[in-house]
């Protein structure tokens, strides 16, 4: 009697187990399918209904506030092959990363579990033309010193801050440093920073483009959080300054602030 009830019990919990996850194999399938067709209609006014806005892409792209502004440049951010990836594209090609929403093909690009873009890896041709002209312009007006770099990470300003961070150094096996340059707030990138760290390193969370330099000096270390995917609480930008004798430990933090990307409109 003990093992029927056992047998009775267990039979249960397989079948809710079971279909709990078949209820949420199915909400994903509805949430990738429902994307993936506003897609395929190549009709900006729909598609700009399944963005999550602020839409924040790395910089010197400018972030898409809007629909209005999406619609306006629909081009940059979807392009042939970018749309045909994601029609082409099976249920198995996307994957559920907890809080983080739902990825396609390893991180190309990320939907929240609303099914709204957060995110992608992917740069259209427009894209790369827009940042090769803004990267053409900088190089002009920064102090002189800093003129010479790979890529522009960030322009950033906090309540007392401006800075930038640029990687530098790029070896054939595409191995970088990064440099730290940081001004008061209302200072010029023309002028001579009051901290300039040329050694800095990158450490990246994942498939998500969620990313944190770390710039040491003697014994303090400035850290920037980019935060592309997560909760809606998230900050997208922070700067932090933590003081250490040896290894870096995030309970020596001594300030924090929320940061924002300086981009061109």
């Amino acid at each position: 009697m003990k093992r029927f009830l056992l047998l009775i019990i267990c039979s249960l919990f397989f079948n809710a187990s079971y279909a709990h996850n078949n209820f949420e194999d199915n909400k994903i399938t509805q949430i990738v399918q429902k994307f993936k067709d506003a897609v395929k209609t190549d009709d900006p006014k729909i598609i700009a209904e399944y963005i999550e806005y602020p839409y924040v892409r790395k910089n010197p792209l400018p972030d898409i506030e809007n629909k209005e502004d999406f619609i306006n440049n629909y081009e940059m951010i979807f392009d042939d092959e970018l749309k045909q990836a994601i029609k082409d594209s099976k249920i198995e090609d996307w994957d559920e990363v907890g809080w983080r929403g739902i990825m396609l093909y390893r991180g190309m690009l990320w939907i929240s579990e609303d099914g709204k873009l957060k995110a992608t890896n992917y740069y259209t041709d427009k894209a790369k033309e827009y940042a090769t002209k803004w990267h053409e312009n900088d190089e002009k007006t920064i102090y002189e010193p800093l003129r010479k770099y790979d890529e522009n990470i960030g322009i950033f300003k906090t309540d007392t801050k401006l800075g930038r961070i640029d990687k530098i150094n790029t070896d054939k096996y595409y191995n970088s440093q990064y440099r730290l340059a940081l001004w008061s707030k209302n200072g010029k990138m023309s002028d001579t920073p009051e901290i300039l760290i040329s050694d800095g390193k990158v450490e990246y969370a994942g498939s998500s483009g969620n990313t944190e330099y770390h710039f040491k000096s003697g014994n303090y270390e400035y850290v920037f959080f980019v935060n592309y995917v997560g909760p809606m609480d998230m900050k997208p930008y922070e700067f932090g300054i933590y003081k250490n004798k040896e290894e870096f430990d995030y309970a020596d933090l001594i300030s924090i602030e929320e940061a924002y990307i300086v981009k061109p409109h």
